[in-house]
């Protein structure tokens, strides 16, 4: 009867973490997708722009989220490692 607990409860934990793994990758492709889009908008404001210390500030807030979006979701994509994918060789 303790044998059968312990190995539900490790069953239970696997299926946690594995979720906890999803949250994170989807997470990450949510952060890219946002980044991605701050980089276009800040592409458009950049070719748009005349030079006025408004569209300079924000230039550069949309272009370093942008940034920092982006690279933080390519980050959590590639780093968070998946059991359900099968071993790159």
């Amino acid at each position: 009867m303790l044998l059968q607990t312990l190995a539900v409860a490790i069953d239970l934990h696997a299926s946690i973490q594995n979720q906890a793994m999803n949250v994170k990758r989807t997470f990450g492709i949510v952060l890219t997708i946002l980044g991605l889009v701050a980089l276009i908008y800040f592409a458009t404001l950049f070719i748009k722009a005349s030079g006025t210390e408004r569209q300079i500030r924000s230039l550069i807030v949309y272009g370093l989220l942008g940034a920092i979006f982006f690279f933080t979701g390519i980050g959590l994509i590639r780093n968070t490692r998946d059991d359900s994918r099968p071993p790159i060789e």
